[in-house]
């Protein structure tokens, strides 16, 4: 495998910089991969709140920090691109 399998620990990481990504492309695209990347994440997220990409590597909280990150990067995103009188 080599250093190819160090690549599943850099999810979160990914994830938040997909986030980032997700605030500068066209709004409805933006909308779209806004509600993927924020299902995949609640998906993930353990019961006690953190998300885990490994805990040989990186513990719970790097991977809450990454979590809540890209939540927040992804907040305006969803904002924007609900109709007017409904909550997310």
């Amino acid at each position: 495998p080599g250093h190819h399998h160090w690549a599943k620990y850099y999810y979160l990481f990914g994830t938040y910089y997909a986030a980032k990504v997700a605030r500068l492309i066209p709004s409805e695209e933006a909308a779209d991969a806004a509600e993927v990347i924020t299902r995949r994440l609640l998906r993930r997220q353990k019961s006690d709140g953190s998300w885990v990409d490994s805990l040989e590597f990186a513990g719970p909280s790097y991977g809450a920090a990454l979590g809540i990150l890209a939540l927040r990067e992804l907040q305006p995103v969803l904002a924007a691109a609900k109709p007017a009188g409904e909550s997310r």
